[in-house]
């Protein structure tokens, strides 16, 4: 199978609007140089990824044609509204009916030269790729589904697991939200909404070294069969130091094939 991203060592995750192979910046992290991220590939000694297909609902045929494209322009900001990064991002749909992770039927979006795989599902979810890692090592990874056609909530999968030394866990809940119209820059849209909760904690045996809590709200329209937008909001804890960084992107320009 293929590797999930992994973050650069040294490196912390930040928020970021959801593609198949979602890039993101780093800060530096205390004299300890340890990084914990928790992520969704779209484009959260080791567990290496097995191929377990936990609720395939099936592939859809309504998933967008090859040589559709998506750019998004992303804005990360510090609590003091300071702009950490600005940038656009642009993602083509290279192949469909593709196979990965266990599944098939699956769209192949590129992203700045990285490949990531979407499932259009057939009861109208759209499933990636949930990953854990810690200093750029992949802790865990699962199948989960965004439910805007199921219209659910669930957990997000539980990670427990040793790695050098350090215990790394994780958990979170993924919920439909509801609809809402939204205006981004290449449009207005009707939109579904879910949102996506994440906490992590690393420790070592001599207690908790630090926590990473993030909150994140994804934009789907059906318009486009994909995200128009995504807002979030990333708290990283050491002690009692906490950062906290803010992200949204929106849709500026698409093109369907």
């Amino acid at each position: 199978m293929g590797t999930p991203h992994r973050l650069l060592p040294g490196a912390f995750r930040l928020p970021c609007f959801p593609n198949p192979n979602c890039r993101h910046i780093g800060t530096t992290m205390n004299p300890s140089r340890i990084a914990l991220a928790v992520g969704l590939l779209f484009g959260i000694g080791v567990s290496a990824c097995s191929d377990d297909n936990p609720t395939d609902p099936g592939s859809s045929t309504d998933a967008p044609n090859a040589g559709t494209s998506y750019t998004l322009r992303g804005v990360t900001t510090d609590e003091l509204g300071r702009i950490i990064q600005s940038r656009d991002i642009i993602s083509v749909i290279v192949e469909t009916n593709q196979s990965y992770f266990g599944r098939t039927g699956l769209v192949k979006m590129v992203t700045a030269g990285s490949p990531g795989y979407l499932q259009y599902g057939a009861n109208g979810d759209i499933a990636t790729v949930y990953y854990v890692s810690m200093n750029g090592v992949l802790v865990d990874s699962s199948w989960i589904s965004y439910p805007f056609g199921s219209k659910s909530s669930s957990a997000l999968p539980a990670v427990n697991q040793n790695l050098s030394g350090f215990v790394v866990t994780s958990q979170g809940e993924i919920t439909y939200v509801g609809t809402e119209s939204v205006t981004v820059p290449a449009g207005t849209f009707e939109t579904q909404k879910v949102r996506i909760a994440t906490r992590m904690a690393m420790g070592s045996p001599d207690g908790e070294l630090m926590r990473n809590e993030r909150i994140d709200t994804v934009f789907y329209s059906s318009a486009v069969r994909y995200f128009v937008k995504q807002s979030g909001i990333q708290h990283q804890i050491f002690g009692d130091d906490t950062t906290t960084f803010y992200n949204v992107g929106t849709l500026s320009s698409y093109s369907l094939k």
